[in-house]
């Protein structure tokens, strides 16, 4: 967790990156604590950087390729 808001970056509450990635506000705690999801502070104000986010969405959702053996191999 970092107390800097970079002013550039675009931020998420919790309600939002919930809504988004449709998990609970305690799985999302289980993630920060995790380190999984990146979380800022603004004052009191908990935010999440909405490219962190998307980083996490995009590698939970990939497809990964596996190999796959033909029947009597």
């Amino acid at each position: 967790m970092s107390n800097l808001v970079d002013e550039e970056k675009v931020y998420l509450t919790e309600t939002e990156v919930s809504k988004i990635l449709g998990l609970s506000r305690q799985t999302l705690l289980k993630l920060r604590k995790a380190g999984a999801l990146d979380t800022y502070y603004q004052g009191k104000k908990l935010l999440y950087d909405a490219d962190n986010v998307k980083a996490f969405l995009v590698s939970r959702t990939e497809i990964k390729k596996h190999p796959v053996n033909p029947v009597g191999e």
